[in-house]
């Protein structure tokens, strides 16, 4: 059983709305790679890789060249090479962790139609039996009142976790108290300063928010000062920038300069090293959080919520960023999303169903007949 041909397909996908500082989203599309990966034996595995250069150190034309490096490498392996694979792309590629991701969640969904089982049941089972709550997507950031009305009617959707983004000292605590009162207890509020403050700014801010029971994510850059912030206030620390790869979740938790870690496929290279980073926290006592960036699609949202299922404690994960474009790329299946929760269908692999979209920019090998 091996891999046959390898299609790589570039496209860009239209926001549903643009906006500045601090989600700078001033793109008005998102810039996705489609990885469609072919058995000799006829199934098809899809994954997508999402390009973003001031979070990935990745454009969109860096994501299609990374994907044209290692294409014709997968040409008669065993998709089930996963570890083998996975090291042959880091020799080839430093970096280009979305590109890594989008062969990744591939193969994935490959083996999981080739062994009749769920991507979930490859990434340890099901530890979630019921659906899993999910983040509602960062919110545009506006006067306080106005995020409070927002927020209130995602609540009435059935969301109970929020990401605000920290972009204006004057305004973020009234923006979190605001929020607090609007919703009560039962919400988890993410603060998220995406490495914006300095040290001394990011304890003060901190301290002053404490009392809305909040956690915080990325407050300073830079794993030694995430380090010398966490030591000085009680509030969780949630490590996002300074957490791509599994190097870097090994310095974070040998330091303990956090107490949770953002795991991201596209950050992290895919399900694969994901699941090795959750195996990490988890053995060193620290939380995680199963999130995403901007710009994915409901492909690599799909793959998330497998994920997110396979493991024992996700906090607040967030596996709905395809909201934001205004094209589905899935026609079939994939993640469900009712009340606040995600689900993914039993069936095989990703379970759902992604034809080719955008423009083919490679195909390498023989593609057989799909089953």
């Amino acid at each position: 059983m091996q891999i046959a041909a390898v299609e790589i397909y570039r496209a860009e996908l239209p926001f549903r709305e643009v906006a500045g500082k601090p989600l700078r989203t001033w793109q008005s599309a998102s810039d996705v790679a489609l990885v469609r990966i072919h058995a000799d034996s006829g199934q098809v595995g899809v994954g997508t890789g999402t390009a973003i250069g001031f979070y990935l150190g990745l454009t969109g034309g860096g994501l299609i060249d990374g994907l044209t490096t290692v294409a014709p490498t997968l040409v008669g392996r065993s998709p089930f090479d996963l570890e083998a694979i996975h090291a042959e792309m880091d020799r080839l590629l430093k970096g280009h962790q979305a590109c890594k991701a989008a062969v990744d969640i591939a193969l994935h969904d490959l083996m999981g139609q080739l062994t009749g089982r769920p991507v979930y049941d490859l990434l340890g089972g099901c530890s979630q039996a019921e659906p899993l709550p999910t983040t509602c997507f960062a919110l545009y950031v506006d006067e306080p009142e106005s995020m409070a009305a927002e927020v209130q009617r995602f609540y009435q959707d059935g969301f109970r976790a929020f990401e605000i983004k920290m972009d204006n000292p004057a305004l973020d605590v009234a923006r979190i108290r605001t929020i607090r009162e609007a919703v009560g207890e039962d919400v988890t509020l993410i603060a998220d300063a995406n490495g914006n403050w300095n040290v001394k700014e990011a304890i003060g801010m901190i301290r002053q928010l404490e009392r809305y029971n909040v956690l915080v994510e990325e407050p300073c850059t830079g794993i030694t000062a995430l380090e010398e912030v966490r030591r000085a206030v009680d509030v969780p620390i949630v490590a996002d920038e300074t957490c791509h790869t599994l190097t870097e979740a090994a310095e974070i938790i040998r330091r303990r300069a956090a107490d949770l870690l953002s795991i991201k496929l596209m950050k992290a290279g895919g399900l694969f090293p994901a699941r090795k980073m959750a195996a990490m926290a988890e053995s060193a006592g620290l939380g995680y959080r199963v999130d995403g960036i901007r710009g994915e699609t409901r492909v690599s949202n799909t793959a998330s919520v497998h994920l997110a299922k396979a493991l024992l404690h996700p906090v607040a994960p967030g596996l709905m960023q395809h909201r934001r474009l205004q094209e589905d790329v899935v026609t079939q299946g994939g993640l469900h999303f009712e009340s606040g929760r995600v689900s993914v269908p039993e069936e095989p692999g990703l379970g759902l169903e992604c034809p080719s979209f955008g423009t083919l920019v490679i195909h390498t090998g023989e593609t057989v007949q799909s089953t």
